[in-house]
């Protein structure tokens, strides 16, 4: 679909980079088709495809990486554009050329992300819902982190998971027994922009050792929610943590709070992806029943 001429077209009078010369299919996620597209004049862009997406799912990824540039020091890429093909949708960012990972690379990602959460925010959520994978993500604008985080992340996601029928009934008590315990387990922070979904894939090394952040689901939240999605997956190395916290020293206990905060990537994996998930999101309520 990708190759229509006349897609083309709309792309490269869209960019005024003149005719593209290929589109070069690059591995990516699961939800969108990734291509590097080379003009014969001019840079390369980006382009990601969504078969079937409403305009609004990169609207929202435009509007996260535009505030990621504002609130962070960190290399973000350009947004050149957005728009629609037939039933589809698309976005256009500037191509950085990814590079090998060094230790500077890891001392510039743990200082940079500390200064994008030092920078305080007025509320907790966003000016507008957005979506993390390909799920909606709710943004009320709330001043107290531990409600949001109920309603608005957690028990929303298992009502969702409970109606797909991954949950059961002693499931929805236990979410309730955790929500009800979590006030107590964090400790009150302000508000804090983050990434939202800094998984290692999401943060990738340029040349030079300039990290760059990618593919966000940014709102205004607790700062170890970034932390503890770096560590579900692993990727990231401890000294990205130390830099972290040389510039931005941690409450104690935080990798104790690792599971709660886990707890919502968890639930969004297992509303993408099934069962697989459902004894880790388990194994972190079933203590508070």
């Amino acid at each position: 679909m990708v190759n229509s001429e006349l897609f083309r077209k709309q792309v490269s009078e869209q960019l005024g980079r003149g005719p593209i010369r290929n589109l070069q299919a690059l591995s990516g996620g699961d939800i969108n088709a990734a291509y590097q597209i080379h003009f014969q004049e001019g840079p390369a862009a980006f382009l990601k495809f969504q078969e079937g997406a409403k305009l609004d799912f990169f609207q929202a990824e435009a509007d996260g990486l535009n505030s990621l540039k504002e609130h962070s020091p960190l290399k973000v890429p350009e947004v050149l554009g957005l728009g629609e093909w037939e039933q589809n949708a698309y976005l256009l960012l500037e191509f950085l050329e990814p590079g090998f990972k060094s230790d500077e690379y890891e001392l510039a990602l743990g200082e940079g992300l500390a200064q994008m959460h030092l920078r305080e925010q007025d509320f907790f959520g966003w000016h507008r819902p957005n979506y993390i994978g390909k799920l909606d993500q709710l943004n009320h604008q709330s001043e107290d982190w531990t409600d949001f985080y109920a309603e608005h992340r957690i028990l929303y996601m298992v009502q969702k998971a409970f109606d797909a029928g991954y949950l059961e009934t002693k499931d929805l008590k236990g979410s309730e027994a955790f929500v009800n315990a979590y006030p107590h387990l964090v400790p009150t922070e302000k508000p804090a922009f983050i990434h939202g979904d800094l998984w290692s894939g999401n943060a990738y090394c340029m040349a030079g050792g300039i990290p760059v952040l990618i593919d966000p689901a940014v709102y205004n939240g607790h700062r170890e929610m970034d932390l503890a999605m770096m560590k579900l997956f692993g990727g990231f190395s401890v000294n990205v943590f130390q830099a972290y916290e040389e510039s931005y020293p941690l409450e104690r206990g935080w990798q104790e709070r690792i599971p709660y905060h886990q707890l919502y990537p968890l639930l969004v994996h297992l509303n993408l992806f099934g069962t697989s998930y459902l004894n880790d999101c388990r194994s972190i309520w079933q203590k508070f029943l």
